[in-house]
């Protein structure tokens, strides 16, 4: 197919109020004078290639005396001469920049088609590599691709209906725009005592380095790395961080090359389609950070494949599958807590629990969520100096908190019942905000004669 660049070229009385360029056979005369270009009756040559042109000037009723409008058309017929082409509309804005008397608009631009087409399969290709990265790491290590659904639902994510075609790809329903929102945008999920425990681990971070010790206290050091870590555990993150990061070698400068390449490349592809001027410099810049990424997500992905891939955890997997959704979780809590015995871990300061856990048999003010529905016992971890749990009692009920709205009080079914010893918290951070567990588990360790760290599942 023929590409044309089609120019809008504008005539004006000079200083001298003449129009020096009235007729096309004028400017045909200035454009062999000043520039290396050599038209002829139907061609206009470039070294030894020729472009069929046509320069016409526009007719009026009225003609008016001031200025002189003319259309300058230039044909592309082989793409492989495009340097060429490209020199000559150089010469061409060159020509007109040097008379002030000239004066030129593109109407149809050959080189940005050129250019957009070459860029679009770079952007076709990063696409579908990010689409496909995603998809393999996701579907490998959780054998399925039911997490699709939710995971975009939860981000607001639209849905192009593509996926009801039977030769649908993995995300192929979602637009160029959206991948960058889906790996990379930091969302806060929908469970209550994420945020909660995030919030007060900073706090608990917080009065830790606030506190005086000295640099050879080994014991408060290793306080703070857990703190540190467990902070980690429980901030906002995106689904890079969540479910793909940790699978892939140097996935940090993965990210960074992904990441930034993927939002640079949102602009070229709307100036793409909404056919603005696209040129060799931008294709190039284009090209040189497309080829990049492509071999880090090349080498990335034959690394995941060439070695054993681990599946993601129960948690993960609860969150991969239903992204957080909490009426979800609470099916799969139930269908896993066969014994009827879902336990909530309460942290509580002496006072507080000695006069409200032990003696008013209840314990309020805490978030809870949809999953209190299914919470059989609670448990009073007691903080320092004692660190540990030694009481837990049956829950009667859960109702709302009259102090604040969207928290809850528990009303135990009968006094807490007591271990014979405390079961201490071993070496693990203490928690901040309420865990769970099964009443069974707690047993078990308190019969083992072990510690929380089993069930908090976060060792040194």
């Amino acid at each position: 197919m023929t590409r044309v660049s089609r120019y809008l070229i504008i005539s004006e009385k000079n200083k001298s109020n003449k129009i020096l360029h009235a007729e096309s056979e004028e400017i045909i005369c200035s454009i062999n004078k000043s520039t290396e270009l050599d038209c002829e009756s139907e061609f206009i040559s470039v070294d030894s290639k020729k472009f069929k042109y046509n320069l016409k000037s526009i007719k009026f009723e009225n003609q008016t005396r001031d200025k002189r409008f003319f259309i300058l058309v230039f044909h592309l017929d082989n793409e492989s001469d495009i340097k060429q082409f490209e020199f000559l509309d150089s010469e061409i804005r060159n020509f007109i920049e040097s008379y002030s008397d000239l004066e030129m608009f593109i109407l149809e631009d050959a080189i940005s088609q050129y250019y957009s087409k070459e860029a679009y399969e770079l952007i076709h290709i990063i696409e579908n590599k990010t689409r496909a990265l995603i998809s393999e790491v996701m579907f490998l290590k959780s054998e399925t691709q039911a997490w699709e659904h939710p995971l975009t639902k939860n981000l607001s994510i639209r849905d192009t209906g593509k996926s009801n075609n039977k030769k649908y790809k993995p995300l192929d329903g979602k637009y160029f725009s959206d991948l960058t929102t889906m790996l990379f945008t930091i969302f806060d999920d929908k469970k209550d005592d994420r945020k909660d425990n995030f919030n007060s681990n900073l706090k608990y971070f917080d009065n830790l380095i606030q506190e005086e010790f000295s640099d050879s206290s080994t014991t408060k050091i290793e306080e703070l790395r857990i703190a540190f870590e467990e902070i980690k555990k429980t901030a906002p993150r995106s689904i890079w961080d969540r479910y793909i990061a940790g699978s892939l070698k140097d996935s940090e400068k993965l990210f960074n090359s992904l990441n930034t390449v993927l939002k640079q490349l949102e602009a070229p592809r709307n100036d793409i389609a909404h056919n603005t001027v696209f040129r060799k410099e931008s294709y190039t810049s284009l090209r040189r950070d497309v080829e990049k990424v492509v071999l880090q997500i090349d080498k990335a992905i034959e690394e995941f494949e060439n070695r054993s891939i681990s599946k993601y955890s129960k948690e993960e997997e609860k969150e991969v599958l239903d992204i957080l959704d909490n009426s979800s979780i609470e099916e799969i809590v139930g269908e896993e807590t066969l014994d009827d015995d879902l336990t909530v871990i309460v942290p509580a300061q002496e006072e507080g629990f000695q006069q409200v856990f032990l003696k008013e048999n209840e314990w309020y003010d805490i978030r809870i969520g949809k999953r209190r529905t299914k919470i059989r016992y609670i448990a009073g971890y007691e903080v320092k100096p004692r660190s540990g749990i030694q009481y837990i009692a049956k829950v009667k009920d859960i109702i709302p908190s009259e102090n604040y709205f969207g928290y809850w009080r528990v009303i135990f079914d009968g006094e807490p019942q007591k271990y014979d010893h405390l079961i201490p918290l071993g070496n693990t951070y203490p928690p901040q905000n309420i865990r769970y567990t099964t009443k069974r588990e707690l047993d078990e360790v308190a019969e083992n004669n072990e510690t929380l760290e089993k069930i908090f599942n976060n060792p040194y």
